[in-house]
């Protein structure tokens, strides 16, 4: 019935019927394939935006971790900062991860803060680590380690979690996508075989179908041909931006070219004003006029001092900024610092400290004018910031490799200090720490930026150190080159008072130090103080000791007790058997300085910030001492400290030595001294004689034949009735192991050769304490041991330095002349000798005398020479002995010939 009814169809409507059944069954299908692509799409889209990401992030934070890590522990290693930037680069990135990550995990965002929350007390405290293992300073104990190590644990097995979750939510992801392909694929399959059989029996559709087709194919051809477009649009656009950089690169450079002519132009006319309104200052104005001028003048001054910074960023800019290379010395730059922050510094009742290290050479081949600049600039800023306490400005010398040399500046205040985050924002042109700042101290911005460049092109870096409300230390290296006659100049030292009894007094502990420093670098016994009543309660003891205070320094400005105060409490003590003169340091141009030059109880005052060379002159004019003269032909007369020599006098000492010259300088030197010496000339001989008698003291050379100075040294604190003899040792090895090597074998101290007459009293002072009270007239107020007289020349000899440690005894030195001729010139030959002989022991102890001898003469090159053969001969090192040997004896043939021609004019 149902077949007949569509017989009965209209044609037209048959025809229509079979195609629109075909279309039924192809949309159809084109539905079901849109939601089966479609459910395919979102899992894609999920894997895609979310799951991937997650999984990619997660992995890539453990992988920073692990950089970070090593970051931080190569930093502790080694010292470099660069690792301290690499940590905290890769800690950024970190916490930039986790950010995104809790955009699009949110379903996991607890998880995620604890992570951040654990990195972040990680990161903190290794950060902190790291730093003291850095400095060296301040340590971290074993609980913060283990805290360290917890917490690295803790965050590395958290972040594993979160990974290995993250891991799993994208397997499934994908599990769950490939079921889907699966079952579309099988559905696919039987949907597709329907159709075909559709598009067979319906042939009709099929052609509508390949219309259809041909269409959607000249729809994506006409698509490609707009893109195609667009893209050529998109390259043209990158090519015009591209020029559009180079045209503003080149207009970059022409404006700093133009800055730069610009600012030098402009200071012509400033300094015009600058000068004529000081000049117009001068002459007889009104009081307006007046108050007009100098703020103009001042105006004026500020407006340069822009000009000149913008200059400088300029020039740095436009490459047209160049260093000199002059010889200069570096003390120069840092009194020009001190005179120009001092009265700032003093305004706002600051100390100002400055200190050069003493290996620091005295002159340098660079650019004064740019270092003193840096220096400036960041002193200048550590006063401005500064409200109250001190500056300290230190120089040091970090490396000298050759003439090349690395100089270690260091510019710490106790100002308002400064958070990472301003520290971050230093440096930059037109920028300081916040604006806040600006407004309150004023300024351009620029000195930073100028003084950071300026440290670069000098082959330098610059960092900064510092913590808000703590201060600031600004640390900065410079590289320079080392003069090649700086080891030449003449360098002041005193004729006497060598161990003098010092004290010095300052509340402040970093201008205590500084003061300590220098006055034993001038061999002085020095004790300090940071207050008035300990002062007096140190005066009091040493004077008891019997060792009382020759000199006391003091600072003037101190709480409860000032330094005037001190000073007259000094000056009435009347039970003081040597009342100590005083030297007052006051701060710079303070006005009531005039009148402590006039106090009675004041000897000398100095002004602070005071050099090293300052501090000497001072003290060398209170006790009216000329300095030590450097020359060929000329030597004053030695003095040494009366007390000291007053301690020893009457003494009888055994002086141990097997050499004729070290045995004829020490004799002469402690004969004037007022001693009496006795000598032998070995160990063995030595123990022989102290059973025969007694005496007050040993000095006991290291190295004789038959039996040395430590094998001696053994045997004589054997006998408990010598067990607390002083026995000092007399050698040119001073190195620690060795000095150590000493007190293990019983000895008190050493002294080092060739003898200093100043180290040589305040020794014998400390340790020999005469036990035999003789009358002896008394002693002058110094000890004048020769008048001056010509000096030998002996050309590349420091005959002026070696006449002085021999007590300044010009005859004594053409004695050791005439002994060291007769005595030292087989020395090389003896040593071979004992070398082909394979008697080491022996060679070392004739290099070792050489090396001696050549000391006490004056005679470096021979001196290291020497010194170099004894310890390749001590450590079997014989290589190139022989080559050595040859250099020696080439040197030493010249030094005879000297030694020869100036004999020879001396018997006229």
């Amino acid at each position: 019935m149902k077949m007949n009814r569509f017989r009965n169809y209209p044609l037209k409507l048959k025809l229509l019927l079979v195609p629109s059944i075909s279309v039924v069954s192809f949309v159809a299908y084109l539905i079901y394939s849109s939601l089966v692509l479609s459910g395919g799409n979102e899992l894609l889209k999920e894997i895609r935006d979310a799951e991937f990401p997650i999984l990619n992030a997660a992995g890539e934070n453990l992988k920073s971790f692990e950089g970070v890590v090593e970051s931080l522990n190569a930093a502790a290693a080694t010292g470099e900062v660069d690792y301290l930037e690499a940590s905290k680069a890769k800690s950024s990135e970190i916490l930039s991860r986790y950010e995104s990550m809790e955009e699009i995990d949110t379903a996991h965002t607890n998880e995620i803060e604890k992570l951040k929350s654990d990195f972040n007390a990680f990161y903190k405290l290794a950060f902190n680590v790291a730093q003291k293992m850095m400095a060296k300073k301040d340590l971290p104990s074993q609980q913060q380690i283990k805290q360290l190590r917890d917490l690295r644990n803790a965050y590395t097995a958290a972040a594993t979690s979160y990974r290995d979750t993250a891991e799993k939510d994208f397997q499934e992801t994908i599990r769950i996508a490939i079921g889907r392909s699966e079952t579309a694929q099988g559905s696919g399959a039987i949907i597709g075989t329907f159709m075909l059989f559709v598009i067979g029996v319906l042939t009709l559709l099929v052609n509508r179908g390949i219309v259809v087709l041909e269409k959607v194919v000249e729809n994506r051809n006409k698509m490609l041909v707009l893109v195609n477009s667009e893209l050529e649009q998109e390259i043209q656009k990158l090519k015009a931006a591209e020029e559009a950089r180079n045209s503003a690169e080149a207009a970059s450079q022409t404006k700093d070219e133009f800055l730069a002519n610009m600012s030098h132009e402009l200071r012509t006319p400033m300094n015009a004003v600058i000068g004529l309104s000081h000049l117009c200052l001068q002459t007889e104005l009104s009081g307006k006029q007046q108050d007009y001028l100098q703020k103009i003048h001042s105006s004026a001054k500020s407006l340069l001092g822009i000009l000149n910074d913008i200059l400088d960023v300029s020039k740095i800019e436009a490459g047209k900024m160049e260093l000199d290379r002059v010889s200069f010395e570096l003390d120069e730059v840092m009194d020009n610092l001190a005179t120009i922050l001092g009265v700032k510094a003093q305004e706002k009742n600051l100390e100002l400290l400055i200190e050069t290290s003493p290996d620091v050479p005295s002159v340098l081949i660079g650019d004064p004018l740019r270092l003193g600049q840096v220096l400036i600039n960041l002193a200048g800023n550590a006063v401005k910031f500064t409200p109250k306490g001190e500056v300290v400005v230190s120089a040091e010398l970090e490396k000298e490799e050759g003439d090349q040399v690395v100089l270690r500046f260091t510019v710490k205040d106790t100002g308002i200090g400064m958070s990472q985050q301003d520290i971050d924002k230093l440096f930059r042109p037109f920028t300081q720490a916040d604006t806040s700042i600006t407004r309150k101290f004023g300024g351009t911005g620029l000195g930073l930026t100028i003084s950071k460049r300026l440290i670069e092109i000098m082959g330098g870096k610059i960092w900064v150190e510092s913590t808000p409300g703590l201060g600031s230390k600004f640390i900065f290296t410079v590289n320079v080159l080392k003069a090649e006659k700086s080891a030449n100049i003449p360098h002041a030292e005193f004729t006497g008072l060598g161990g003098m009894r010092v004290l010095a007094v300052d509340d402040s502990e970093n201008s205590l130090q500084i003061l300590k420093s220098y006055l034993e670098s001038f061999s002085f016994d020095v004790a300090v103080a940071n207050n008035g009543r300990d002062a007096l309660s140190t005066v009091r003891k040493a004077n008891k000791e019997g060792r009382p205070i020759n000199l006391a320094i003091l600072d003037w400005k101190m709480p409860q007790m000032n330094g005037l105060e001190l000073a007259r409490e000094l000056h009435s003590m009347t039970e003081l058997s040597i009342k100590p003169k005083v030297l007052m340091i006051a701060g710079y141009g303070q006005n009531e300085i005039p009148a402590l030059v006039n106090d009675k109880t004041i000897d000398g005052v100095l002004e602070k910030p005071f050099k090293q060379q300052k501090l000497f002159d001072t003290i060398a004019s209170i006790f009216g001492l000329d300095k030590w003269v450097a020359g060929k032909f000329r030597i004053i007369g030695a003095q040494f400290n009366p007390a000291l020599v007053a301690q020893v006098r009457g003494a009888h000492l055994l002086l141990v030595e097997d050499n004729e010259i070290n045995q004829q300088v020490a004799r002469e030197l402690l004969e004037s001294f007022g001693i009496k010496v006795t000598i032998a000339e070995n160990g063995e001989e030595a123990i022989a004689r102290l059973q025969e008698e007694p005496f007050d003291g040993v000095l006991m050379d290291m190295q004789m034949p038959v039996m040395d100075g430590i094998t001696a040294t053994r045997e004589i604190r054997q006998n408990p009735m010598l067990a607390n003899l002083p026995i000092i040792a007399l050698t040119a090895n001073v190195y620690v192991s060795e000095q150590n090597a000493f007190l293990a074998a019983g000895m008190n101290d050493h002294i080092g050769k060739p003898l200093d007459p100043d180290r040589l009293i305040a020794t014998l002072a400390k340790w020999i304490h005469p036990a035999r009270v003789t009358e002896r007239p008394p002693l002058p107020e110094t000890v004048a041991i020769s008048a001056p007289m010509p000096l030998p020349d002996l050309p590349d000899v420091k005959v002026a330095a070696s006449v002085r440690r021999i007590g300044g005894n010009v005859d004594l030195y053409y004695s050791l002349l005439e002994k060291f001729r007769a005595n030292q010139g087989n020395a090389v030959r003896n040593i071979r000798d004992s070398l082909a002989s394979n008697d080491h022991k022996t060679a070392e102890r004739l290099a070792h005398t050489l090396r001696g001898i050549a000391g006490t003469l004056g005679a470096e090159y021979l001196q290291n020479q020497a010194e170099l053969l004894e310890n390749k001969i001590k450590n079997g090192a014989l290589d190139d002995v022989e080559s050595l040997l040859g250099k020696i004896d080439q040197e030493l043939d010249k030094l005879m010939a000297n030694i020869e021609r100036a004999l020879a004019l001396r018997k006229g």
